[in-house]
């Protein structure tokens, strides 16, 4: 008889297994938790702030917006969502 996979409701499921990391998400993530950088200010790190300048310049020349442009980073996918709805509910009261 064919064997069946056990069902998510009974009770030997103890949570689903998806993919692996990729090597370099993987070192990445490393380096964040190695470094622990409070990357909040230019005086607290200036390594990061360096950073975030060049990634700032490349991502306007990539997307070809003026080099005045703001650019902001955030910690996740909330803050990054709740900051784009922001911008644009401004920009429509405008």
């Amino acid at each position: 008889p064919l064997a069946r996979a056990p069902s998510c409701s009974g009770p030997r499921f103890f949570g689903w297994v998806i993919g692996g990391s990729h090597p370099v998400g993987v070192a990445a993530d490393f380096l964040t938790s190695a470094w622990g950088q409070n990357a909040g200010n230019h005086a607290a790190a200036p390594a990061a702030a360096a950073v975030e300048t060049v990634a700032a310049r490349w991502l306007l020349d990539l997307m070809k917006m003026p080099a005045e442009s703001s650019v902001g980073f955030v910690n996740g996918a909330t803050v990054a969502n709740f900051t784009c709805i922001a911008a644009a509910r401004g920009e429509v009261l405008r």
